[in-house]
């Protein structure tokens, strides 16, 4: 599940593709699972910027957009340099956010606690709550582990659970949909123990 930050919203806050897939498909099916191999600093961020919204309410629209970035870039780097000065507290405060979000009883040590510290690596915003809303409903839930292999039933994973899986989507299969996979020459594929096809398409969903 490690993704790239993906810019979508007109307030330059980032997300990860499949923070944000998630609670999407929640709302569909009977239930998501989101496996990672380790876990990421979440947070939950407005989907709309309030202060934004007034702006184009009283000026043009281009000088609104100007303010309202140079707002985020600095909070950006507000929030930069605090973790570089204080990392500890930061991560402390981030932490304490998710705890408000899922309760004291849900595992943030194992699902949402990395092991490095904030903005060593990424750092995740979800608009609105809507992943951990799909969490407490337990419309969604998410699994930390590695996959050993593929199985007929779901997916193996190596601490030796298998997990159910109708239709296992892989997010490097997001961002590689929209264009050609090329399949390394010392790579063999196979499909229930049958070579496959050099000709075969991989794709999401």
């Amino acid at each position: 599940r490690h993704t790239r930050f993906k810019c979508d919203w007109s307030s330059d806050v980032c997300s990860s593709d499949l923070m944000t897939l998630v609670p999407a498909m929640a709302r569909e099916a009977a239930k998501v699972t989101m496996l990672q191999r380790s876990p990421t600093y979440v947070v939950s961020w407005p989907a709309e910027d309030a202060l934004a919204n007034w702006l184009k309410k009283l000026l043009p629209a281009k000088l609104a957009y100007r303010i309202t970035r140079w707002k985020n870039v600095l909070f950006q780097r507000y929030v930069f340099r605090k973790a570089q000065a204080e990392p500890t507290k930061v991560r402390d405060e981030l932490l304490s956010l998710v705890r408000k979000e899922l309760g004291p009883d849900y595992d943030i040590a194992k699902h949402f606690t990395p092991a490095y510290m904030p903005w060593q690596q990424r750092l995740c915003l979800v608009p609105d709550s809507d992943l951990f809303k799909a969490i407490r409903s337990g419309k969604a839930e998410v699994v930390t582990d590695r996959i050993e292999r593929i199985t007929a039933n779901g997916i193996r994973l190596e601490s030796g659970a298998e997990l159910p899986a109708d239709m296992p989507l892989f997010d490097n299969w997001l961002r590689a949909a929209s264009a050609p996979m090329k399949m390394p020459s010392a790579i063999t594929t196979s499909i229930n123990e049958i070579p496959a096809r050099r000709s075969i398409r991989f794709g999401a969903g």
